[in-house]
């Protein structure tokens, strides 16, 4: 009995020197913008130096790329940046960010993830409705009618393509927080 109860002391005593130290998954911890690596900091204003945002719009625009006759890519510049806070979070895999926040002129918010190696793994921006594709928006009609958003996110990858979408709004009284692929196809419900 007593090699038993070592057995299980152990393990819980690691797992609450882990919890103190935030490295369980999802737990995020906020850091002074000087405690961030300064070669995570380079990295990551010089990908929000610049920051543009590709929307369509009916064509012809002469600044614009072509898609076909009615659909043209416009790249919106979004300002400056100025970073306000970061925090450090350990993913649900292991790795480890840096999440680096901070607003453009507008007021948008905007996130950006890079691991302790400086690669960036994901940018969010703040949207505003009429960023949001139709399709995206017409299939959030469909499959969630009298979902009310209140604030969205656009999460690209480091190319600036966006990979997905979030959604907190509410939908019967209640608020939820929704995750939507790019294109519309799939909607799932995340955790609160």
């Amino acid at each position: 009995m007593k090699h038993t109860l070592s057995k299980c002391i152990i393990p819980a005593a690691l797992a609450i020197a882990l919890m103190h130290s935030g490295a369980i998954a999802g737990v995020e911890e906020s850091v002074d913008l000087s405690e961030v690596p300064a070669e995570v900091m380079k990295v990551a204003q010089a990908n929000l130096e610049n920051l543009r945002l590709a929307t369509d719009t009916p064509g012809p625009v002469d600044d614009g790329s072509v898609i076909d006759d009615n659909i043209v890519i416009v790249y919106e510049e979004l300002g400056d940046v100025t970073l306000v806070s970061a925090n450090t979070e350990t993913e649900d895999d292991g790795s480890f960010v840096y999440e680096i926040q901070g607003t453009v002129a507008d007021g948008r918010r905007i996130e950006i993830d890079l691991d302790p190696n400086a690669n960036v793994q994901e940018i969010e921006i703040e949207f505003m409705i009429e960023d949001v594709p139709g399709a995206v928006l017409k299939s959030i009609e469909t499959r969630m009618p009298g979902f009310a958003p209140e604030f969205i996110e656009a999460s690209h990858s480091p190319s600036m393509q966006v990979i997905g979408y979030e959604f907190v709004g509410t939908m019967g009284g209640e608020t939820m927080d929704i995750e939507v692929s790019a294109d519309g196809r799939n909607i799932v419900v995340a955790d609160q």
